[in-house]
């Protein structure tokens, strides 16, 4: 079953949650100024450069209890 099939039977059955925004919890993190390249506040560099803390964050929504999570690219069409 291909996951938009998956994701439309479970929305049958009962609500889904997502995962919440990305940009709160990385700012609750403690990310190392390497990370961010010169360029704070561009999130998205830190699929790349600090992948380990965007890997954290998706595990706790997970066991939040988020049924989807969406990447971190909200801005990636800015830089």
């Amino acid at each position: 079953m291909a996951d938009y099939d998956l994701i439309n039977e479970l929305a049958k059955k009962r609500v889904l949650v997502i995962d919440g925004a990305m940009g709160t919890q990385i700012q609750s993190m403690e990310v190392p100024v390497s990370a961010w390249e010169g360029k704070e506040g561009c999130n998205e560099l830190l699929n790349a450069t600090a992948p380990d803390l965007i890997k954290k964050i998706h595990e706790r929504y997970a066991a939040a209890g988020a049924d989807l999570i969406k990447t971190n690219t909200f801005g990636a069409m800015d830089w």
